[in-house]
């Protein structure tokens, strides 16, 4: 009931941002889980989550949290948007876990807007992460570094072949602002700047993949087109700020 009264007060993404713990908490209740992990749809794996899942297991804790890492140029966002970004996050059905859980349940049903609240220190569902550290116990800040890269921490890394980032091999890849602006034309990362380094080790074989599914979809949906989902072919303009290649 308190699910359906707040959503007539949020957006779309909002109400989104409010289901996400109430969505976690069921399944593990329903179907008795030890342990979930939530994934924006934008992340792309290069290596197993496994990896991730790991670390939370040999600390013995109960949630793991990714940093943002923020490069120097975006440091400012953490203030505004959070130092961990959750789009990443596991909880254990054990008692810490999900003492967290119910916690953060209680606050976005009490308040989650996409807008900065100084006040208070919130964003979103996202800025009530930036304490469990400090506050509860069982908290596991993601030690890879290969966790987590993203658009805007980037831009003073040395981006190879694999691909990876300084040197570590990247488990995943945040594809924020990724968009299709039509056919032949792709928006990367919104107003983030992007190496072309980038583009070359990291954004060309997601596309690459994209176009393979979508005519994996086609073989079974022949109706699937670029009109419901656009995917990118040889000759597309991919698009960043300050710059531009044609594939």
């Amino acid at each position: 009931e308190t699910l359906l009264r707040v959503k007539k007060s949020r957006s779309r993404g909002e109400y989104c941002w409010t289901c996400k713990s109430v969505a976690l908490q069921f399944c593990i209740e329903k179907y008795r889980l030890k342990e979930i992990t939530y994934l924006d749809s934008d992340l792309f794996f290069f290596q197993k989550p496994s990896l991730l899942l790991e670390e939370l297991r040999e600390n013995d804790c109960s949630v793991a949290l990714s940093p943002h890492n923020f490069s120097s140029v975006y440091q400012w966002q953490a203030q505004t948007s959070g130092v961990y970004c959750a789009g990443f996050m596991t909880f254990k059905s054990d008692e810490r876990g999900m003492k967290i859980l119910s916690w953060w349940r209680d606050k976005c049903m009490d308040w989650c807007f996409a807008q900065f609240d100084q006040e208070n220190q919130r964003f979103g569902d996202q800025k009530y992460l930036d304490k469990w550290p400090e506050t509860f116990e069982g908290v596991q800040v993601l030690r890879n570094k290969g966790a987590g890269v993203a658009p805007w921490n980037l831009q003073h890394c040395v981006i190879e072949p694999g691909p990876r980032v300084n040197s570590d091999p990247i488990v995943f890849f945040h594809f924020s602002d990724f968009k299709w602006l039509n056919d032949n034309r792709i928006l990367l990362a919104g107003n983030y700047l992007i190496v072309p380094s980038a583009i070359a080790f990291i954004y060309e074989p997601y596309i690459r993949e994209l176009h393979q599914q979508a005519v994996k979809v086609r073989e079974i949906d022949p109706s699937f087109s670029r009109e419901r989902v656009k995917v990118c072919e040889p000759g597309t303009e991919l698009m960043a700020p300050k710059t531009l290649m044609f594939r």
